[in-house]
């Protein structure tokens, strides 16, 4: 069977907060879990972690154009490695998923660089809230009640009951290829929408699939993992619990 994209991101953590042992990660799964077996072989976990350390995704399928792993990134999976054993496997997937930990003050400050606030203020400037029909897409519990898509491919993005609705107006640029994403753009005006209407996710091991651009000051734009589309959503890198989904840039089935 093949694993989730959450089985992947538990797989990961647990591999890592176990001293890098598969066999390990394995039965910490299983406590978890409440299983007797599966869900996959330590080979199948070696070639995971493989792929993770090469693209920094566990995305289940091989992508064309990927960016290799940021140093920083390499720099927490190199020290998670020779690291002793965490007690917490959420530590050590934390950890391993934040590349910003590892930077001081100064760099911070250079993350929120001026090109990305002056961009970002040019095109909010005038515009419009978008508001999204959401009846039928919000449970009783305030979560998500469909399948949330790509609009443009169909990549299965979360699965119902993943994210909570939230109302925060954020700015997004316009949609396009990742190449010509927010993280690849020159100073300049940025063309977009600001939208108030979100799936609020606070693990970003929930997703199914999802893909990031570069940073764009302190802030990452979410991307459809398969065609690379986007922006979907909005992650800020101060904050590690808060990946925000815009209702009007994906479809729900």
């Amino acid at each position: 069977m093949k694993l989730t994209g959450v089985q992947r991101g538990e797989l990961v953590k647990f591999f890592y907060s176990t001293g890098s042992n598969a066999e390990a990660a394995l039965r910490e799964y299983r406590r978890v879990h409440n299983i007797r077996s599966g869900p996959c072989s330590r080979v199948a976990v070696h070639k995971l972690i493989k792929k993770f350390e090469e693209t920094g995704c566990t995305c289940d399928k091989p992508r064309s154009g990927r960016p290799p792993t940021p140093t920083e990134v390499a720099s927490e999976i190199s020290r998670a490695g020779t690291d002793p054993p965490s007690p917490s496997p959420r530590v050590a997937g934390r950890r391993l998923d934040l590349p910003n930990s590892t930077c001081d003050p100064a760099e911070k400050a250079r993350r929120g660089s001026l090109q990305y606030l002056s961009a970002q203020g040019r095109g909010m400037e005038g515009a419009e809230v978008i508001e999204v029909d959401r009846s039928g897409l919000v449970s009783e519990d305030g979560k998500n009640a469909k399948t949330v898509l790509c609009q443009r491919c169909g990549s299965k993005v979360l699965c119902p009951g993943m994210a909570l609705f939230a109302e925060k107006e954020l700015f997004l640029p316009a949609m396009m290829k990742k190449r010509s994403t927010p993280g690849s753009l020159g100073e300049g005006s940025v063309s977009g929408e600001q939208l108030k209407d979100h799936w609020l996710v606070d693990d970003m091991y929930a997703f199914e699939n999802v893909g990031f651009t570069k940073d764009v000051g302190n802030v990452k734009y979410l991307i459809c993992a398969d065609c690379e589309v986007g922006p979907i959503g909005w992650h800020c890198l101060d904050d590690k619990k808060s990946f925000y989904v815009a209702l009007e840039r994906v479809k729900h089935e």
